[in-house]
């Protein structure tokens, strides 16, 4: 389970039916259960038969239990009901004479958040000119330059506190131990790193020492950039992302240059326009 900052770009002064306009392209329909336009039928027969062509299934039986379909299985498409409650919602499977003929996987295929709410976790997270934190405000009002200079004095402390740990030695690299070694002895030699250990042992709050594996300068321009701490913006229609957000923050296919993407579409946009930042779970 993740949470994470979206910031929705509307015309007008927000409301929450505005927001979840915005939104809605987006949402989990497995956990939302909104059967919308947004759903889709995805066809996953070709799925289904490699698994069991590969030997994961050895029967039609376990691969459409491993599908969630053991319970939607039909002779003929005409017995489909999608609609309301129907059995069918979330997918189907058509078997006839013990042969799969089609399976269906019904999703939103473009899905982001299962639920979210204006501010949240990220309440106060925009400070407008009169340095008031909030949830929405004009573009024209955000005090940006605030809100990097806060970043950046707060990141120099962390910096400095963890090299004061760090001390000159080298910093590790886990992705370069487990490449190198089994994935058990990988974690021996990481965690009994001595850099890894005075670390933990003093700031473990601080996160992961490899963010530290920069130069001062660079790692306070890093800060400035991502005074905001956006995930992703929704404008236009859009989805812009820093990548996909998986369980326990765990982010996948993350882009590296998402802080230079996030900083211009901010200076892009109308200064009448409006910013308000959502916190989405996923």
């Amino acid at each position: 389970m993740s949470h994470f900052a979206v910031m929705v770009v509307t015309k007008k002064a927000p409301t929450r039916e505005s927001i979840s306009e915005a939104l809605q392209p987006y949402h989990e329909y497995e956990c939302t259960g909104i059967n919308d336009k947004f759903v889709q039928d995805i066809d996953i027969t070709d799925q289904v038969r490699a698994a069991m062509a590969d030997g994961e299934f050895k029967t039609l039986e376990s691969a459409l239990i491993d599908y969630g379909l053991e319970n939607r299985i039909v002779s003929d498409e005409s017995e489909v009901e999608k609609t309301g409650n129907g059995t069918h919602k979330y997918g189907y499977a058509v078997v006839k004479e013990g042969q799969l003929i089609k399976a269906i996987d019904r999703t939103n295929p473009n899905k982001k958040w299962d639920w979210w709410e204006i501010g949240g976790r990220w309440s106060g997270r925009l400070l407008n000119k009169s340095g008031e934190a909030c949830d929405f405000l004009r573009k024209s009002d955000l005090d940006l330059e605030l809100l990097q200079q806060k970043a950046i004095e707060g990141a120099a402390k962390r910096y400095d506190a963890a090299h004061d740990i760090i001390d000159g030695r080298p910093i590790p690299k886990w992705s370069e131990i487990r490449d190198a070694h089994e994935i058990e002895e990988a974690r021996k030699i990481y965690q009994s790193d001595p850099v890894i250990k005075d670390f933990r042992e003093i700031i473990d709050s601080f996160g992961d020492v490899e963010e530290f594996a920069v130069s001062r300068e660079t790692y306070l321009e890093n800060a400035r950039k991502n005074a905001l701490g956006i995930f992703a913006v929704v404008i236009g229609g859009k989805w812009f992302g820093r990548g996909e957000m998986g369980w326990w923050g765990c982010v996948f296919d993350e882009k590296a240059d998402w802080l230079d993407i996030f900083n211009k579409i901010l200076s892009e946009i109308p200064d009448n326009f409006w910013l308000t930042v959502v916190d989405c779970h996923r």
